[in-house]
């Protein structure tokens, strides 16, 4: 008998139509010699805005360089952003590289989220808090985002969301990315959908699509002058194969999805049957369930949980997060780490997420509940 695969956090969703589909894509694009910013990028573009319901969509090489953009449109230099610690690297760098001043929200133990009440106290502590960056963790859109969107509106704060988990997560009709002036998704390699490298900015403002563009592209602005670098910007453009290959993705988005949500209700009723606390995406029209959040027991830690898991065939999912940004080594350096963040520190480092792809199938999904049974009850 063949030994049992171990069931992993990673899989690619490229069937044999993509592959014939891509290498198609790849001959048109190589004989054209259109390797940037052509027909392929022109309808991912308009395809995601779409699928979103935006105006505007433009792709950049990375969500990393997406939140920076937004960031710099929104000039933030020299001025104070809201940023919840429990968040990846990349948001707060994001804020710093713009030339703002991160300030940090704690948590809420039932969302790993801040809620409204969070944002109102920052505001209260930074009068001169600019705005906020949102962060969809796991894919989540926490309940109050209605409200916390409300809230920046009256009091001239921006909001800007970061979509990195957030691919085809809705709440009450409302997408991901579509409650501020703008989001950013990620399309990293391990996200719900990949172009293998790469970020979309969407958007319903003209003239910040247009900055956008500008910005991806050393600066230069549509119609001018090709040698005519009016902005700072760099050179954050996506591929045409990325773009070829992520509307093969965006294709079956939702399908990818819905499958991922079959295998978050299972991991879901066994957390209920185990008294295991999650966290909760009910109240969600959809979820990405780029991540299913969960609170380990209190006999096991989070290196003994991996270390269990994998001698029972199981490889964990990378964490959001074991270790706050505030307690990251590179942020400590800055004099931004003086408040007091005790739920992310206490419930940080002991969340767990279970692995979860577009792949997965019950029996699999079945075979890591047991593993958590029989490893939580030792």
């Amino acid at each position: 008998m063949q030994p049992t695969a171990p069931i992993k956090p990673f899989f690619l969703d490229v069937d044999a139509a993509d592959r014939a589909a891509l290498h198609t894509a790849l001959d048109q694009i190589l004989d054209t010699s259109t390797l940037i910013l052509g027909p392929y990028t022109d309808q991912f573009e308009k395809e995601f805005a779409a699928y979103v319901g935006t105006k505007h969509a433009v792709s950049l090489n990375t969500a990393t360089s997406a939140l920076e953009v937004q960031l710099r449109l929104e000039g933030v230099e020299n001025r104070i952003v809201g940023v919840p610690t429990n968040t990846n690297f990349a948001t707060v760098a994001a804020i710093i590289h713009a030339g703002g001043e991160p300030v940090f929200m704690d948590m809420d133990e039932k969302t790993f989220m801040p809620r409204l009440s969070h944002v109102e106290e920052l505001l209260r502590a930074q009068p001169l808090l600019a705005g906020l960056m949102w962060v969809h963790i796991g894919g989540v859109i926490s309940p109050d985002m209605a409200e916390i969107a409300s809230f920046c509106k009256s009091n001239g704060l921006f909001l800007i969301e970061d979509c990195a988990h957030a691919h085809g997560s809705v709440l009450d009709g409302k997408h991901a990315g579509t409650f501020g002036v703008s989001g950013a998704f990620s399309f990293f390699p391990t996200k719900v959908m990949t172009t293998m490298e790469g970020g979309m900015i969407v958007t319903d403002d003209a003239d910040y699509a247009s900055a956008i563009r500008s910005y991806r592209n050393q600066g230069k602005r549509a119609g001018a002058y090709n040698a005519l670098h009016v902005d700072l910007g760099s050179s954050w453009r996506l591929s045409e194969f990325g773009a070829a290959f992520g509307l093969r993705q965006l294709a079956k988005l939702d399908a990818m999805v819905a499958r991922r949500a079959v295998v978050a209700n299972i991991y879901v009723e066994a957390f209920k049957e185990l008294g295991i606390q999650y966290v909760d995406f009910s109240h969600m029209t959809a979820a990405s369930n780029y991540k299913v959040i969960a609170i380990l027991p209190e006999h096991l830690t989070l290196a003994e949980a991996k270390d269990a898991f994998a001698s029972e065939g199981v490889i964990l999912g990378g964490g959001v997060y074991e270790i706050p940004c505030h307690s990251q080594p590179v942020f400590q350096t800055l004099d931004l780490c003086g408040s007091s963040f005790p739920i992310a520190e206490k419930y940080c480092g002991r969340q767990f997420c279970l692995p979860i792809t577009s792949g997965m199938n019950h029996h699999e999904a079945n075979r890591v509940v047991e593993a958590m049974r029989k490893i939580f009850s030792r």
